[in-house]
């Protein structure tokens, strides 16, 4: 076909064609999605565990190491990076592009629940995060004051991030930053061989007592109301009583 000939001899119909080329473009164009702020999340998942009292190194080949090794075994995994540090391990996988995020998020859970058995009896459950820019913070803000640490981190908390978590739409507010009250408590070594008795024992008896507990339920009449025995320690006098004699409670800020 010789098309300027064509075009020479038919201008109406070629002059049509591209006319109505023209307006199925623009039909097309007006029908594309365009979205300003598209999804583009990155298929990664976080697996964090929470071993009280371990060191990084404890943290590091007693959960870290254990969980890397399962978690590598997943398909269309393209990385996995780890960090260890004082009572808690953060292990990271990312996988390839367009892999199924839900699908993947299962196969890690299965790959947990394979190693938990081989985890410390101390560490927590490990709990799982799929990264989300959702997740990222909006907003970050920066306080400085005379008070003392405890009397501003109660403010803070109480004046400010309680208040934010009510706002409609507010996913979460962490306040963060400032030492954290800690109980140091010391044994006697001596009264310790004394009475034959353990650290460790002292720790389970300790954990024993700051429980609070389920006691059932209680019926008035179309009611029911759940009963609860409160145990948890309210203070340093009672740590103390506990194991009368044989500890020494300090309290750091």
């Amino acid at each position: 076909m010789n098309l300027p000939k064509l075009a020479v001899n038919r201008p109406v119909t070629v002059i049509m064609f591209y006319m109505a080329l023209a307006v199925l473009g623009a039909f097309a164009f007006m029908r594309l999605a365009v979205d300003l702020l598209p999804k583009l999340e990155p298929p990664a998942i976080s697996v964090v565990t929470i071993y009280p009292g371990a060191s990084a190194e404890d943290v590091e080949q007693k959960v870290t190491k254990l969980i890397e090794e399962q978690v590598s075994t997943i398909n269309n995994v393209s990385k996995v990076t780890s960090s260890s540090k004082d009572n808690i391990s953060i292990v990271t996988i990312t996988f390839n592009w367009g892999t199924d995020i839900a699908e993947a998020t299962n196969d890690v859970r299965d790959a947990i629940d394979r190693v938990k058995r081989r985890l410390p009896d101390d560490a927590e459950e490990p709990s799982i995060f799929k990264f989300s820019t959702s997740t990222l913070p909006v907003m970050m803000i920066g306080i400085n004051s005379s008070e003392s640490f405890p009397g501003i981190n109660k403010i803070i908390e109480d004046k400010i991030a309680q208040p934010l978590r009510q706002v409609p739409g507010v996913g979460a507010v962490f306040a963060i930053g400032g030492p954290q009250r800690e109980i140091l408590i010391k044994v006697d070594p001596k009264k310790l061989e004394a009475y034959n008795l353990t650290i460790p024992q002292i720790a389970q008896v300790l954990q024993a007592e700051n429980l609070s507990l389920p006691a059932g339920v209680i019926k008035v009449g179309l009611k029911e109301y759940n009963v609860r025995v409160p145990g948890e320690f309210k203070n340093i006098e009672e740590i103390k009583s506990t194991l009368s004699g044989i500890i020494r409670v300090l309290l750091f800020i």
